[in-house]
């Protein structure tokens, strides 16, 4: 498939399986030249993403970030309509 959808990969795993499984899922992105679309709550992992959206109470925030340690963004900052 050209995008993969994915929730919750790692919410029952512990942090080494849940490593294990986002580097798979990277890997199988890359070498397919796909897109992947990733819902999680887990931000352990967010070094594995290239872009990171945040949704909170179903919309999302109007920061976009890229990589690790960028600023995330809290409930009462301005979000996206």
């Amino acid at each position: 498939p050209q995008v993969l959808l994915i929730d919750e990969p790692t919410s029952a795993l512990d942090q080494e399986r849940g490593a294990a499984i986002m580097d798979l899922i990277a890997d199988l992105t890359h070498e397919r030249g796909a897109a992947t679309l990733l819902v999680t709550h887990d931000l352990v992992h967010r070094d594995a993403l290239d872009e990171l959206v945040t949704v909170i109470d179903g919309r999302m925030t109007d920061e976009t970030t890229v990589g690790v340690g960028s600023p995330q963004r809290t409930a009462d900052q301005r979000r996206l309509p």
